[in-house]
């Protein structure tokens, strides 16, 4: 009978060294240098795709790109731009309605001079049946968006 609970505290004891050796091999990869230096965007509008049903938010053609816009430049860390050649970043907003499953805001963020692009967050829509509910819901997913840009985009505190 000692055996057994001896073999079973050696195994746990193993177990436990390897996976804090495991959680030390945790590799977190750089965020692009042009995010963390851009202080100059250009917004552009992807627009929300040809699937789209009938429209469930109010103003969707522009709503997502209106309401990033509005977020980001009460952000005092960018200057947006009026054309993509004076900026340090492009970034596209587009809408993909989904016919049953939620519907996704996305983010994508360009190099300016090579087009590559850099980096894409999403933001989910949470589905609902009324219009003042969905409105609140994108807009929510808008706010979302706009955070985790900012938080992407600020250089790492040491």
């Amino acid at each position: 009978m000692r055996i057994p609970k001896t073999a079973c505290l050696i195994f746990v004891c193993h177990l436990l060294v390897l996976s804090s050796a495991l959680a030390q091999q945790i590799f977190v990869a750089p965020v692009p240098t042009e995010i963390l230096a851009a202080k100059k965007i250009f917004i552009s509008n992807g627009g929300t795709d040809s699937f789209s049903p009938a429209e469930r938010y109010t103003s969707e053609a522009y709503r997502a790109y209106n309401q990033l816009y509005g977020a980001l430049q009460k952000s005092a860390r960018f200057q947006l731009i009026s054309t993509p050649a004076e900026a340090d970043l492009v970034i596209e907003v587009t809408t993909q309605v989904a016919v049953k499953a939620q519907d996704r805001v996305r983010l994508t963020i360009y190099e300016t001079k090579s087009h590559y692009v850099l980096w894409r967050l999403d933001s989910w829509v949470q589905l609902s049946l009324r219009r003042a509910t969905s409105d609140r819901n994108f807009d929510a997913a808008i706010t979302k968006l706009a955070s985790d840009f900012e938080k992407l985009a600020s250089p790492p505190q040491p």
